[in-house]
């Protein structure tokens, strides 16, 4: 495969998918919660598996209890998690201590998951996050800007407002600036929704689906 790519060379330009390895996963959806906890411990540990076969596999990780939860249950499993995520090839990210509903908490409500959990993911990864990451939830507070800027959280990624087939939203990337006229965050919506396949096929259809290619040329594809 190096071998055919470095023969199909060319002098123009291409839109780039960055492909993002994540687990989507609900705390509590259609199972109880307790079945999360076992799906985590299962599914982090092939994520090592992975990481240890194949060194250039990077992970994104959000929503601070899921650890917690390995931590106090397997320790062990923690430790090397969070030995990757030192090392640099497991990211620690999300800022909210849950990848919350926006529309039905209050301001208050919304501020106290960004506190707690930027606090939890400080207390493993060394830093707070740069990103909010709630690729599924339903819909968006207009005060959501404002408050990812008192935050000091200048990105945002999320994916579900793409899924409409009646409203298209003609955005993949933007500056979202909240009704004050004066705080924005950083807004990218990735291209294959949350749970996307790595095949030639699905990325194909992201980088044609993106719409601001002729701006940046580069597409989040999580999977």
């Amino acid at each position: 495969l190096r071998s055919i790519y470095q023969d199909c060379t060319t002098s123009e330009s291409y839109m780039q998918i960055c492909l993002v390895g994540h687990a989507h996963m609900d705390l509590v959806w259609l199972w109880p919660e307790r079945v999360t906890y076992k799906k985590i411990i299962h599914s982090y540990s092939n994520v090592l598996q992975l990481m240890n076969k194949y060194p250039q596999f990077t992970f994104t990780m959000s929503q601070p209890p899921l650890y917690f939860h390995i931590r106090e249950k397997q320790p062990d499993l923690a430790a090397r998690i969070e030995e990757k995520v030192k090392g640099g090839q497991w990211e620690f990210t999300g800022a909210l201590e849950v990848e919350a509903d926006t529309q039905i908490p209050v301001g208050e409500g919304l501020i106290r998951c960004i506190l707690y959990g930027q606090e939890r993911i400080k207390a493993i990864r060394g830093s707070v996050s740069d990103t909010v990451w709630i690729p599924d939830v339903f819909g968006y507070s207009q005060c959501l800007p404002q408050i990812f800027y008192l935050a000091e959280i200048p990105n945002f990624f999320t994916t579900k407002i793409l899924w409409s087939t009646i409203t298209k939203f003609p955005h993949n990337s933007f500056v979202w600036t909240g009704p004050d006229g004066e705080s924005e965050v950083l807004a990218h919506l990735g291209v294959a929704g949350y749970s996307g396949k790595v095949s030639l096929k699905e990325v194909i259809i992201g980088g044609r689906n993106y719409k601001q290619a002729d701006v940046h040329n580069e597409g989040v594809f999580n999977c």
